[in-house]
């Protein structure tokens, strides 16, 4: 018995497994000095079947990864461990070598080839290999925003990212610099310059990735699209169109955008999500998140996008959305106009609104009155709105910044409904005729008992959206949580 030497085989399964995770486990301390968990793969079979189920599980891919991942993932027991691709289309700098397949001249041309391969890579991916299906999240990122413009816009997260995406973990943001539209950068930077002004709306706030002659193959195994709102351009409306449509089993679309910086780029771009919204999402899409954001300075006060293009949107949104079961819309529209347009959703179990009415902005008492009044009024139409949708079991309609915050919520559960109220203001909004219209809403949802608790928030601490977010029950919808705490 002192002769025989420990044998990886003769060890228990579960044994092994807990020696794998504690070894896997290492090379998420902040401090590991460790250079990664591939080399592990190559010990054994049992150990490569374990290691590449984390390896293989998240990507991120550069021009130059393209042919390498297709070559990487042609095994199908491969295929079936990812479930996260990150497509950075960045602008070749001079010098680097050929992407080695097909491309054109242009930044725009390399992007579109890019796409390109990567559906024609994926389109071979069968259900049975992806069966879960996997997140495609895309961003572009030009050498005048990753160079001149840095500061001035959210930090290039790929490092702390790729940890997140690793070990699930948001530690390593603790200490980045929070952006948001009111950030010190702008106003003592951009803002009294109006050469920088229009050179950084030329280069981070506009829109790219035109797929001009180019069709996308059809994409099985992606179930959900996402853009997170650490890079500042906006994918090109008919190209965002094409992406959908080339997505016959998407589930989920999150698209959390910047306001395009020129007047004309806005309303086209907005003309385009109403196109591709008016014809309607395709079946197969059940969540839609929207949260636009926006730089406040005068460049984009004197660039409104017009009152048309936003009506002909919100009918568009609402008519593409009536088989949706999850729907966020924050910062594109108000609530009021939704609401206002609102038909009978069938399947919609969650709706989150933003509203303007909830952030005072002016000291006159005549228009502080007329503001509570309407905001009164929109509590009463959101109430008539939510007794079209038979299955809602949340619907919060909020706002936050320069030191207020309102969150309104009714939500189903049990045996009872409740009606919240969270506000940094006094009034009495949620009133005799308010609770009424709620308690008939709540009779719809088969709730005869109403709760109402309301309460009141600190003045000052909010800053802008991002403290704002954890009293909302649907936090996790509206915003991606890397995007979360990258904003105050």
């Amino acid at each position: 018995m002192d002769d025989m030497k420990p044998c990886w085989a003769a060890l228990p399964m579960e044994l092994k497994l807990l020696i794998l995770e504690q070894l896997a486990n290492a090379h998420s301390f902040h401090d590991s000095t460790r250079s990664g968990l591939a080399p592990y793969a190559s010990v054994s079979r049992d150990w490569q079947r374990f290691f590449e189920s984390l390896t293989f599980r998240n990507f991120v891919l550069r021009l130059k990864d393209l042919i390498p991942f297709r070559e990487y993932t042609q095994s199908p027991r491969r295929r079936g461990y990812v479930r996260h691709i990150w497509l950075r289309l960045e602008e070749s700098r001079d010098g680097e070598e050929s992407l080695g397949i097909p491309v054109g001249g242009s930044s725009t041309n390399h992007f579109g080839s890019a796409m390109l391969y990567l559906w024609t890579t994926l389109a071979s991916w069968t259900i049975e290999e992806s069966s879960e299906g996997l997140t495609l999240e895309m961003s572009t990122h030009t050498l005048a925003g990753l160079i001149r413009y840095a500061r001035h816009v959210p930090k290039d997260d790929i490092g702390h990212y790729s940890k997140h995406l690793e070990t699930g973990s948001l530690e390593q943001y603790d200490h980045v610099a929070r952006f948001n539209h009111t950030s010190p950068s702008w106003a003592t930077h951009i803002a009294p310059s109006s050469s920088m002004q229009a050179g950084a709306m030329r280069a981070l706030y506009t829109y790219d990735v035109k797929l001009s002659h180019i069709r996308l193959p059809p994409v099985e195994v992606v179930t959900k699209f996402l853009t997170r709102r650490a890079n500042t351009r906006n994918i090109h409306p008919d190209t965002l169109d094409q992406i959908v449509r080339s997505l016959p089993r998407l589930g989920e679309i999150h698209f959390e955008r910047w306001r395009l910086g020129r007047e004309g780029d806005e309303r086209r771009w907005l003309k385009g999500l109403n196109d591709m919204c008016r014809y309607g999402l395709p079946l197969s899409v059940k969540k839609l998140t929207i949260f636009h954001e926006e730089i406040r300075v005068p460049f984009f006060a004197r660039s409104a996008p017009r009152r048309m293009v936003m009506e002909e949107l919100i009918g568009s949104l609402v008519q593409g959305a009536l088989h949706l079961e999850h729907l966020a819309l924050c910062f594109i529209i108000e609530a009021d106009e939704f609401l206002s347009n609102t038909l009978e959703f069938r399947n919609l179990t969650s709706l989150t609104l933003t509203s303007a009415l909830f952030i005072d902005r002016s000291a006159d008492t005549d228009e502080a009155v007329e503001r509570l009044m309407k905001t009164k009024k929109l509590l009463l139409l959101a109430a008539m709105a939510a007794s079209r949708m038979p299955k809602l079991q949340l619907i919060e309609i909020w706002n936050g910044g320069d030191g207020q915050a309102s969150v309104f919520c009714y939500k189903v559960g049990g045996e009872r409904a409740e009606v919240i109220w969270k506000s940094t203001q006094d009034e009495l909004i949620v009133d005799a005729d308010v609770l009424e219209a709620w308690r008939a809403t709540a009779r719809v949802h088969g709730r005869n008992e109403l709760q109402c608790s309301v309460t009141r928030l600190g003045i000052g601490g909010f800053k802008y959206y991002g403290s704002v977010l954890p009293y909302l029950e649907s936090k996790e919808q509206v915003l991606h949580k890397v995007s979360a705490v990258q904003m105050e």
